[in-house]
């Protein structure tokens, strides 16, 4: 199913971009 592979692409591309920002947020909290 080339729509559920899509989705699950996007997903991972959505996780990493939460992770950088969560990393951001406490690097910024930490100073």
């Amino acid at each position: 199913n080339p729509s559920l592979k899509l989705c699950l692409v996007m997903s991972k591309v959505l996780d990493k971009r939460l992770d950088k920002l969560f990393w951001i947020g406490g690097e910024n909290n930490g100073k």
